[in-house]
């Protein structure tokens, strides 16, 4: 059988039982490869959602925070994706729409 990651498909090889056929990722892929080796952490450092001094802070890489906490207008962002990441939590909600982080709308 050979089965292709990218389109999900398996065909049987007579003979040669189960083989993988390896393809180059694609872009969606790559990307999701790069998200998920970045540090990811609070603006202020501490846990957002866990233990007796949790911040309710937004989880964004480390690179993204540094970014915005240079400039008025970045802290100010910060600030606003927190304040709605907490209205989420107290809402009951496991995530929150806060506009930090890039994706598919």
């Amino acid at each position: 059988m050979v089965c292709s990651q990218s389109t999900n498909a398996c065909e049987a090889v007579q003979g040669e039982g189960w083989r993988l056929q390896v393809t180059a990722k694609r872009k969606p892929q790559k990307s999701l490869d790069k998200w998920t080796k970045e540090k990811w952490r609070t603006p202020s450092g501490k846990p957002s959602t866990q233990g007796s001094k949790a911040t309710g802070e937004v989880y964004a890489p480390s690179r993204k925070i540094k970014q915005l906490k240079k400039t008025s207008a970045g802290r100010a962002k910060l600030a606003a994706a927190t304040k709605k990441k907490r209205q989420a939590t107290k809402a009951g909600k496991q995530h929150a729409r806060h506009g930090l982080h890039k994706g598919k709308k």
